[in-house]
């Protein structure tokens, strides 16, 4: 069946949960009396003894508001209250705390019933952990579980599904702490890291929405988009080898360098249809716009090191794509690594969206995340060089030194990417 167990974390992953599972669950036809695709449904859902489908999913949350986020599903019956783990006491945006004090003794509790889950499975494939890393809960207990998940499944794969903070609205000074803590123990524990990114997602919503007040609910349309076009190629003909080995496999080449940077096409949101349907070549040269990234950067900032171009629909132009591929590497040289050429897999999906009968997405490893990492870093550093809120992580079982490692690691993920661009 090749299972996949998605963890939603912290108000954020909870958030993202309610959209995601509704486009699955519509892809898949179970909100119509005439499921579909039948043969990869199991990837996702499993059926209970009255023939209702239900999510193998897991949500867990520090805080008093898990039931709000996830009140939809639970009314609807597609999650069970034994996947539903949360605590009444927050992590007050501590990732210490989510780490190894309230949220360790937590973590005990979710990993019972993820053993639970793989047990019922028949040929599992991982888990995909969907979290805010900037957060107490999202960022330490997240870790918490991936770092639990690698000790007791060593050989299984875990992908991070990583939203990073937005720097002109976050309302929590501690972000940067969070989220280089966080990235030190996915870069161990984690397989691949996706960033989604709240900056760019606001830049979509501005610049392509025409919204003047995004809500959360707005980006979070924009993720569930962008997990709904990934889930796609791993719910797809099981006979095509789209696995999250296989994947993996294609876009990890250096063990330490597996943070990758995605774009989708078209950009859409439920309130809005001012988008047209595009061929495959259209929708590939969308895909290298920068507007439809989802991290704040530019492509040509940085240089390709492999890649997946995803299309699923319907039609699709093989040797168009292919065609579209070669001369973008042609006319932009310096945008791609030596190796490059040998690492770009095309992918297609028959699984589509609802509203959209033709849709792409491109997941590269390219050193343009180096941006990011730096960006982070920078402001890592600004608290870190006073001390600011050291009392209240030493306070909750940290050593003063794992901030510096935190730094150290993300210091020479950067470097590593840097040597590569310069091949």
């Amino acid at each position: 069946m090749r299972e996949i167990i998605p963890i939603h974390v912290g108000k954020c992953g909870n958030r993202i949960s309610e959209r995601f599972w509704h486009n699955l669950l519509s892809e898949h036809g179970l909100l119509t009396s005439t499921p579909k695709h039948l043969d990869s449904i199991n990837v996702y859902f499993k059926e209970n003894s009255q023939g209702k489908f239900t999510s193998r999913g897991l949500f867990t949350d520090q805080g008093g508001d898990f039931l709000k986020e996830v009140k939809d599903l639970y009314e609807q019956e597609i999650i069970s209250t034994g996947n539903m783990i949360y605590t009444e006491c927050s992590s007050n945006g501590n990732w210490a705390n989510g780490f190894y004090t309230d949220g360790a003794e937590l973590c005990e509790i979710i990993i019972e019933t993820i053993r639970s889950e793989v047990e019922n499975c028949e040929n599992f494939q991982g888990f995909q952990i969907i979290h805010s890393i900037g957060g107490g809960c999202g960022g330490g207990l997240g870790s918490c579980i991936a770092s639990q998940i690698k000790e007791i499944f060593p050989e299984t794969l875990i992908e991070s599904y990583a939203v990073l903070y937005s720097h002109g609205t976050t309302d929590r000074v501690v972000e940067p702490y969070s989220t280089t803590l966080s990235l030190n123990q996915l870069s161990q524990h984690a397989d691949g890291i996706y960033f989604l990114d709240n900056d760019a997602l606001y830049s979509i919503c501005f610049e392509t929405f025409k919204l003047s007040t995004p809500s959360y609910e707005d980006l979070n349309h924009i993720i569930s988009q962008a997990l709904s076009e990934i889930t796609s190629l791993y719910r797809s003909d099981l006979s095509s080898g789209n696995s999250m080995k296989n994947n993996l496999s294609a876009l990890v080449h250096y063990p330490n360098l597996k943070y990758f940077t995605s774009s989708i096409a078209p950009l859409k949101h439920p309130n809005l249809r001012h988008y047209k349907q595009k061929n495959s070549e259209s929708l590939f040269f969308e895909l290298k716009d920068k507007k439809n990234m989802l991290t704040k950067t530019s492509w040509d900032k940085g240089k390709f090191i492999s890649g997946i171009t995803h299309f699923r629909g319907e039609n699709f132009d093989l040797n168009g794509v292919r065609d579209a591929i070669y001369n973008d590497m042609k006319w932009n040289k310096r945008s791609y690594t030596n190796i490059f050429s040998e690492n770009m897999e095309v992918k297609f999906s028959d699984i589509k969206s609802d509203d959209i009968k033709e849709s792409a997405m491109l997941i590269a490893n390219t050193s343009v995340v180096k941006e990011k990492l730096k960006f982070i870093n920078i402001q890592f550093q600004a608290l870190h060089k006073r001390k600011a809120f050291f009392t209240y992580y030493l306070g909750n079982g940290m050593d003063s030194f794992e901030f510096e490692e935190a730094s150290n690691n993300l210091v020479n993920i950067v470097e590593e990417y840097e040597q590569i661009q310069n091949l």
